[in-house]
């Protein structure tokens, strides 16, 4: 297709941030008038194309995303939305055909992943879910979607552990949102039920912390160790010495945010040194925040949601505190590509299934 000239690029741009504003009649008016120059436009068709699925007609928006599944500059945004335009009006069989259709030609692709792990989800097949998202993790890591929808996933579950990391990650790629208020209630609902005390028969308190299952022990053949299970060997009894260092469960958000700040010293600390023998991106880019002066500034942010006006009040009141946090955060986003990652299973013998 023949390419556009710079000035309508800049229109059509201008056009999908109206879009964006909800404007979508007046960006429909400026698609039009620029494929009334160039017909042929895969940029200018996709965005009219688009327009149509968010003004909910399907059927223009389908016939559009059809045509353009031929051309060469195709991506696998188009087969996103061509399926969510089946998907919306319940016809679920048909998207996943299409997702699928898209994935064989970009099987990288997280969206794609993602998508076919929402329909799983919303069938109640929540493995095969969380099976896609996990495998968009793996192969799109910078794609962030798939960690909010694990996240949720683990978070429900006995392995709460995976949703702990995997919550944060996406709220470190995804900084604004309803989803990333979603993830910081759930994260600090998960720190308070996960973590109880009780009183034995003689009076004495007893700590409990549970936020996974998993007992096999496995030989890591890389290392020439033996490796024990992240959540029961590693996760908890760091998170534990932690706890201890601070009182009794129910936690305040104030002492949850002084066993975060801990943890990271005892993560990082000898003799474990779980730093070097389980290198985790969300665990590095805490101590990067600690080492910067910034960890309870951003544990309450992180836990946000368990009290957003309390949240607010403390950033009113710590005017400062919170203005050199967000300078700083702003400035040094999570670097998450093929080289800076995390997955559940990179500590475990088990890989998801393909």
């Amino acid at each position: 297709m023949p390419a556009l000239a710079q000035t309508e690029v800049n229109r059509i741009y201008d056009a999908s941030e109206m879009m964006d504003n909800i404007e979508v009649a007046k960006s429909m008016e400026v698609f039009g008038r620029a494929l009334s120059s160039y017909s042929q436009s895969y940029l200018t068709n996709y965005e009219l194309g688009y327009a149509y699925y968010l003004q909910e007609d399907y059927t223009r928006a389908g016939r559009i995303f059809s045509r353009l599944s031929r051309d060469m500059s195709v991506d696998d945004r188009l087969y996103q939305v061509w399926g969510n335009s089946y998907a919306d009006r319940g016809n679920d069989r048909k998207a996943e055909k299409i997702y699928r259709r898209g994935l064989k030609a970009f099987p990288h692709s997280g969206a794609l992943h993602m998508e076919l792990g929402a329909l799983a989800f919303k069938d109640k097949r929540y493995d095969e879910a969380l099976m896609y998202f996990e495998r968009g993790i793996e192969l799109d890591p910078s794609y962030p979607d798939n960690y909010w929808r694990a996240a949720g996933i683990y978070l429900s579950s006995p392995e709460s552990v995976w949703g702990m990391i995997y919550g944060e990650i996406y709220m470190n790629m995804v900084c604004n949102g309803e989803q990333n208020m979603e993830v910081s209630r759930l994260l600090a609902e998960a720190y308070d039920s996960n973590i109880w005390h009780e009183k034995n028969d003689r009076g004495q308190d007893l700590i409990y912390i549970s936020f996974s299952e998993n007992n096999s022990i496995w030989y890591d053949e890389t290392l020439k160790v033996m490796r024990f299970p992240y959540g029961v060997a590693v996760y908890e009894p760091t998170l534990g010495n932690a706890v201890v260092k601070v009182g009794l469960p129910p936690f305040s958000v104030d002492e949850l945010c002084r066993i975060r700040n801990i943890f990271v010293d005892e993560y990082f600390s000898e003799p474990n040194d779980y730093g070097y023998v389980y290198p985790n991106l969300l665990f590095d880019r805490q101590r990067q925040i600690k080492q910067a002066g910034h960890m309870e500034a951003y544990s309450r942010w992180i836990l946000r949601g368990s009290d957003p006006e309390a949240f607010n009040e403390w950033c009113a009141d710590n005017k400062e505190q919170w203005r050199a946090f967000v300078e700083w955060f702003n400035s040094h986003e999570l670097t998450v590509d093929d080289e800076h990652n995390f997955r559940s299973w990179q500590y475990t013998a088990k890989l998801p299934d393909k």
